[in-house]
């Protein structure tokens, strides 16, 4: 994955929704995680259950911040 140059890094899709409403991407060092969504909320119990399912693989999800789309 490339942000912007002159950055890029390696990124894991590490668990997707059947429907593809959702994903968990990391990357291999597991200092990076991301929950993607197609919609600007997604329902709390989901994320919860992402985020561990992220623990148990190692990810420190309680330094995770939330944003916030409109």
């Amino acid at each position: 994955m490339s942000f912007f140059w002159p950055f890029a890094g390696d990124c894991w899709v590490l668990k997707i929704d059947p429907e593809y409403n959702y994903a968990l991407v990391g990357d291999p060092s597991g200092k990076y995680l991301w929950i993607l969504a197609r919609e600007n909320r997604l329902d709390p119990k989901i994320v919860e259950e992402l985020k561990l399912y992220a623990s148990n693989l190692g990810f420190a999800v309680e330094n995770m911040i939330s944003g916030q789309f409109d």
